[in-house]
């Protein structure tokens, strides 16, 4: 059986995409940030924020809290 991609409450802001006061950044030092107020360590790449997001997704199906991070907040 698939595991779904979507978790309602828990999108990944911006895309994973580095955001600032003046719009998007190429690349970065910047933390992932889920709609559910969890936040990643700073991740140099839109890539490693879209990692923590599918991980944190993971951990909260499996009934975790989904700090998956040593350095995540929710």
């Amino acid at each position: 059986m698939a595991v779904p991609t979507r978790l309602a409450g828990h999108g990944l802001r911006h895309e994973g995409r580095h955001w600032t006061a003046a719009g998007y950044v190429s690349g970065g030092m910047a933390p992932g940030v889920c709609e559910c107020g969890a936040k990643s360590p700073e991740l140099p790449s839109a890539a490693a924020r879209k990692q923590w997001h599918r991980d944190h997704k993971a951990d909260i199906r499996a009934g975790g809290d989904g700090r998956v991070w040593q350095g995540v907040t929710s």
